[in-house]
Formats: structure tokens, C-alpha cells, sequence
């Protein structure tokens, strides 16, 4: 194992605990307060500690490490659960509005308390509670990182920033009529990418030079990391993603979509946008976006953007060590299909 590999199964780890550690916190918080039940506490740890591969803290510690070389992994607890915490809100607000039962190998939280109360208007209700009830935990731990006045008021502009891009990225997906790219930025490479390597790099007190690298280098990932999703909605494999062709049961409005869009493939549009697609429509779909070359060129695509990544950091001032870790970050984040 190499030192950048110990360095992300570390922070998996620190990530771990203090998930445990603060919802541990704030169960007895809730009994001392006698509030009498902790439906919203449960649904909200259940989904933090469900799953999930801990890339923002990873990130979040990469960016501190990169910015203060003596920064030490479990310093950045909080700021772990704040992020982890504030993705189960916006987790359990999508499923809402996409009406999605499962989630992470289990029920989502509207889904879970739609059975536990008994009720399918309650049972969603609650969810939008508890999605609510995540971001000010979120917001709690966030604060919890630090005595500095002066560092939890740039934690606390970075964090609502991440906030603000989500819910207009959502906005726009919602209309079906943002333009794509600028969609997948502020719904996806805003609190997956940018927004953890902006809450790293301010933890530490990142210079200007250092955190203008960064971003450009989450920006740059983040796309990539967001294309390879939408090409492994269309291709992949029905062991590890479900169903192949599911974006494409739904007409999802992915980077192959955008490709096609302005490539002037009037066929592959169409059957995108079809209220409805049969299973031999779906077929028909796969089978151009492949041999129109648009599968091979957004996998070029994807290369570019790594590639681009890794320019951002070129004389950028952290060490070797942060070099190869943000290297090996941006090639686990671009390459997902393999």
C-alpha cells in the first residue's frame, strides 16, 4: 500500500468515527432535551453511515494537507461529518423530488418512513424534515471545526456557497431547460469537487496561488467525474450499477445527451426525449450513441479533463506528496468505469 493509498483509507476511517462519535452526541442530546422520539436523528444516521465512499472528506483532507504539510488527519473531523452530513440532506430532498425509492442499497428516507408512519403524505412530510434537520447538523458540525473567528467565517462561506450552486443546479434540472454543463457544475461539481477542496484548502489557510491550483483542478474533475457517471448510466456493468441503460430508460439529459445536441444527431435526440422508450428503443439508443463515436469521444472527453487537472497543478505550491495524491484522486474520480 502506497503512502497515498494509507493516506485515503485513514481518512475513511477518521470519517467513520466521527460520524459515530457525533450522532452518538446527538442522540443524547435529544433524550435530555425530552423531546420523546428520534425519528429524524435515525433516518438521517442511517443514511450517513449506509454506504458511501467518503470521497468529499478525502478531499477535504487532501486540500488541507496540501495547503499545511503538518495537517493532521483527524483534525478535519468536523468538517467530515458537516459534508457527509450535508450530502444525506440533499440525498434524502432528491429522492423526493425524483421519487426514488432506493438509495444506497436500501430504502431511501421518504421511502423508510413512509412505512414507519404509516402514511404516504406523513412519510414524505417527515423526509423533508429530516433532509432539513441534516443541514443544520451539517451547519453544527461545520462550526464545531474550529475556535477561529476568522477561519469559521471563511469555512462558513465556502460551506454556504455549496449550498447556494446545489439548490440552483437543482433548480435548473428541475425546468429541463438549463444549459447542461453549467447544470452538472453547480449541482454536482459544487459540493463533490470544488466545494470540499475549498473547505480543505480554508481550514488550513490555503495561499491564493495554492487555491486558485485547486479549484481549478476540482472544476476540471468534477466534470469529469460527472461525465463518467453519465456514461456508466448508458454502458455500465450490471453487477456494480444496476441495470446498464437505466439514464437511458429515463431520458435523462446526461453529457452524452448534451453530445448529441450539438453534434446535430437528430435520431439519438429524439429517442432522448421521447415521453417514453421501449426496451427496443433503448437498445436502438445504445446501440448509435456507440456507433456515432459518441461513446469513444466522451471517453476522450474524460482524458482531457484529467488531463487538465493535472496541468492546474502544475507549480503549484504544496509538495511531491500532495502531487501524487491529488494525481491519484483525480484518476480514481475521472477513470470510474474501470
Amino acid at each position: 500500500m502506497t503512502n497515498e493509498e494509507r493516506f485515503i483509507r485513514s481518512v475513511r476511517l477518521s470519517c467513520e468515527t466521527a460520524l459515530s462519535n457525533f450522532f452518538t452526541k446527538r442522540r443524547t442530546r435529544l433524550l435530555s432535551h425530552a423531546i420523546g422520539h428520534s425519528i429524524l436523528l435515525d433516518e438521517v444516521e442511517k443514511l450517513s453511515l449506509r454506504g458511501g465512499k467518503r470521497l468529499r472528506p478525502i478531499l477535504i483532507a487532501a486540500a488541507a494537507r496540501a495547503a499545511d504539510p503538518s495537517f493532521d488527519i483527524d483534525e478535519g473531523m468536523q468538517l467530515y461529518c458537516a459534508i457527509e452530513i450535508l450530502q444525506t440532506a440533499l440525498l434524502i430532498h432528491d429522492d423526493i423530488m425524483d421519487e426514488d425509492e432506493i438509495r444506497r442499497g436500501g430504502p431511501s428516507t421518504f421511502a423508510s418512513l413512509r412505512v414507519r408512519l404509516g402514511d404516504v403524505k406523513r412519510g414524505d412530510s417527515a423526509a423533508i424534515l429530516a433532509g432539513d434537520y441534516a443541514t443544520g447538523l451539517a451547519l453544527e458540525a461545520l462550526l464545531g471545526a474550529t475556535n477561529e473567528s476568522a477561519i469559521s467565517a471563511r469555512l462558513l462561506e465556502a460551506f454556504t456557497a455549496i449550498l447556494e450552486e446545489v439548490y440552483h443546479g437543482q433548480l435548473f434540472d428541475i425546468r429541463g431547460d438549463a444549459d447542461i454543463p453549467a447544470m452538472h457544475r453547480l449541482k454536482t461539481t459544487s459540493y463533490t469537487t470544488l466545494g470540499p477542496i475549498r473547505l480543505g484548502a480554508q481550514f488550513r489557510g490555503a495561499s491564493s496561488t495554492l487555491l486558485t491550483a485547486l479549484e481549478r483542478w476540482a472544476i476540471a474533475i468534477g466534470e469529469a467525474f460527472q461525465i463518467a457517471d453519465d456514461l456508466l448510466g448508458v454502458i455500465g456493468n450490471a453487477e456494480t450499477m444496476g441495470k446498464p441503460g437505466d439514464d437511458l430508460r429515463d431520458g435523462k439529459k446526461s453529457a452524452l445527451y448534451h453530445a448529441a445536441l450539438l453534434e446535430g444527431e437528430d435520431e439519438i435526440v429524439r429517442l432522448y426525449e421521447r415521453a417514453e422508450r421501449s426496451e427496443a428503443e433503448i437498445e436502438r439508443l445504445r446501440t448509435l450513441l456507440h456507433e456515432r463515436g459518441l461513446i469513444d469521444r466522451t471517453r476522450e472527453r474524460i482524458r482531457s479533463l484529467e488531463s487538465d487537472a493535472l496541468r492546474a497543478l502544475d507549480g503549484a505550491p504544496m509538495n511531491a506528496e500532495s502531487h501524487r495524491l491529488f494525481q491519484l484522486l483525480g484518476a480514481k474520480l475521472a477513470r470510474r468505469e474501470r
